[in-house]
């Protein structure tokens, strides 16, 4: 009887699996030994735009292949031409990259009179290209009890880890205790990113930064299993998480998404930066010229009226947008108002 080995299918088992934990090839564009951003690369050319485009319009200010020197001159500290405040360095680290979701952080440095330090996450749709927050995930009319249980659970951690921590006073621990608690039950969102069958939170940034020299090697993340998070998650976030299908349909339940469409005749794509209660900052490229332009401004109602700056920081032009049947349409007006032109963006 011939003997059957199997050895060629555990091969074919391991490589199957391996290609299914790196959906995405990354390359990564360097400069000296500082700079480090990525570019994903998948089957699928149009999400792979989306999702190169959106990181590198909102970190770098500039589209690959539109530089005069390098990538990186928009945002970088740069002494020799005399840029003497900017990005010290980028580099970056993928954390999940599955058919399902991209996760990463990018980790950057500025450096002005001081250098501050902090980490950026990003979790994309690998079917679409869609930006993922947290709110996507979870049912919209559960929103108070998964984020009261994401707050419990952060704040055990970090008692936990204070309590742990040997080289600071028990007065001390206390007075950063008292302070930092109601901070976490404030926040009404987390940086968070997916890596195996968890989502991790990261208050590092948005909480801790002020604590660093109290607390340098604190572990500021909180990992907590998605299966604690079923009965709280929306259908978009159940198929994605937990039955893991490829999710080729999307929920738009935030802004933070590209957009492409004109100003007049001329072609553009459109990123909201971010935004805070009525305040909003936002930056677009002409297609034909690639380099970012920005925007801040204020919602009244369901009107965005936003300035337009230039490097300089001066005024050149206005916006105003209405959101209208889940498309941006409206004015974009000439620094005194002398000329206007129509405008319409639509999701990428």
């Amino acid at each position: 009887m011939k003997k059957i080995t199997l050895l060629p299918f555990l091969l074919m088992f391991f490589v199957f699996a391996l290609a299914q934990e790196n959906y995405f090839e990354i390359e990564s564009i360097e400069r000296y030994d500082q700079f480090f951003f990525p570019v994903f690369n998948s089957n699928n050319t149009e999400v792979d735009d989306k999702i190169n485009i959106y990181i590198q319009l909102k970190e770098l200010e500039l589209l690959n292949g539109f530089q005069e020197e390098h990538i990186f001159e928009r945002v970088a500290l740069d002494f020799e031409n005399g840029i003497n405040s900017g990005l010290d360095g980028i580099s970056f680290k993928v954390l999940n990259n599955t058919e399902n979701i991209l996760s990463f952080v990018l980790y950057c440095t500025f450096c002005g009179a001081n250098c501050n330090h902090w980490s950026t996450y990003y979790n994309f749709n690998s079917q679409t290209g869609e930006k993922l927050v947290l709110k996507d995930l979870f049912d919209i009319n559960k929103n108070e009890l998964y984020l009261t249980y994401i707050k419990n659970q952060i704040e055990k951690n970090i008692k936990y880890e204070v309590e742990i921590d040997t080289f600071v006073e028990e007065a001390e621990k206390e007075r950063f205790l008292a302070d930092i608690i109601p901070k976490i039950q404030e926040s009404k969102t987390f940086d968070f990113y997916v890596k195996g069958d968890s989502l991790h939170f990261d208050i590092g940034n948005k909480i801790l930064k002020h604590y660093e020299y109290y607390y340098i090697g604190i572990n500021t993340k909180t990992s907590i299993h998605i299966r604690e998070f079923e009965n709280w998650l929306s259908d978009y976030g159940k198929n994605i998480l937990i039955d893991n299908n490829k999710s080729t349909f999307y929920l738009l339940a935030n802004e933070q998404q590209l957009y492409r469409g004109t100003i007049g005749k001329y072609p553009i794509t459109f990123l909201w930066n971010y935004y805070y209660d009525d305040f909003y900052n936002a930056i677009y490229i002409y297609n034909k010229h690639g380099k970012g332009i920005h925007l801040n401004g204020k919602k009244k109602e369901n009107v965005y009226a936003l300035e337009e700056k230039n490097e300089d920081w001066e005024t050149t032009g206005f916006f105003e947008l209405e959101f209208i049947n889940n498309e941006y349409i409206g004015k974009w007006y000439n620094a005194d108002k002398t000329k206007s032109y129509d405008v319409k963006l639509s999701k990428l």
